[in-house]
C-alpha cells in the first residue's frame, strides 16, 4: 500500500534535518577570565578580561545577531557582528567595555567583575539564553573553563588557554584550612592539627 502523503513526509524529514543542522546550541562558553593581568594582550596592547566561545559542531556557525552579556537582567547586552566561528574552533571576545569590532578582534561594551555576582551569558537572536556561567573569583591570570573543550564539567586553569584547547584544569581551589586548636596563647605545648 502506498503512503498517502509521501511528498509531505519527505519534506518534513528534510526540514527536521535542516533545522537540526542549524542548531546554534552547538556553540558554548568554553573559558573566560576576569583576572587577565598578563596572560593575553588585545589589539590595544591591554590585558583585558576575555570570553572564549567554542563550536562543538562539525560545521562553521555564523554568530551575527547573537549576544554576550554579563547580566541576567539584560541578556542581550552586546550584539555580536561580523563573526563566524569555525567547526570545532574558538572565538575570543575581550570584555573591555570598548564596544568595537575590527581586524579580527571583538570588544564587548561591558567588562567582567569577579565581586558583583555577574554572569557570562551567550544568547541567540531571539533572547534565548543558550549558555551561561556565574563568575566566581580566581587568582590573577587564572581562568575558569570547561575541563576539556565543550565538556559539562568546569574547572580552574592556572595556565589559561584563550583560543586553544583546554587542558590541565583543577577541580577548584583548595578550601581555607581549619586549625585546631584555634589561635591564642597556651600555658604549655599543644599539638596542632590542620585540615
Amino acid at each position: 500500500m502506498k503512503h498517502p502523503y509521501p511528498a509531505k513526509t519527505f519534506l518534513l524529514v528534510i526540514m527536521l534535518f535542516f533545522f537540526r543542522g542549524t542548531n546554534y546550541s552547538q556553540v558554548v562558553i568554553n573559558e573566560f577570565s576576569a583576572a587577565n593581568v598578563a596572560t593575553v594582550l588585545d589589539n590595544f596592547g591591554q590585558y583585558e578580561d576575555w570570553i572564549e566561545l567554542y563550536n562543538t559542531g562539525a560545521v562553521p556557525v555564523n554568530l551575527n545577531g547573537y549576544y554576550l552579556s554579563d547580566h541576567a537582567g539584560n541578556p542581550m547586552k552586546w550584539m555580536i557582528s561580523g563573526a563566524t566561528i569555525p567547526a570545532n574552533g574558538y572565538l575570543l571576545f575581550f570584555a573591555s567595555g570598548r564596544d568595537v569590532v575590527g581586524g579580527g578582534f571583538y570588544h564587548t561594551n561591558f567588562k567582567l567583575t569577579q565581586t558583583q555576582n555577574e554572569q557570562v551569558i551567550f544568547t541567540n537572536s531571539g533572547g534565548q539564553i543558550l549558555d551561561s556561567m556565574t563568575i566566581r573569583p580566581t587568582q590573577a591570570n587564572h581562568s575558569r573553563g570547561r575541563v576539556t573543550d565543550g565538556a559539562s564539567n568546569w574547572g580552574v586553569f592556572a595556565n589559561p588557554s584563550p583560543g586553544s584547547n583546554n587542558a590541565g584544569a583543577w577541580l577548584e581551589y583548595a578550601g581555607k584550612p581549619t586549625m585546631n586548636p584555634g589561635a591564642g596563647f597556651y600555658p604549655s605545648a599543644v599539638s596542632v592539627t590542620m585540615s
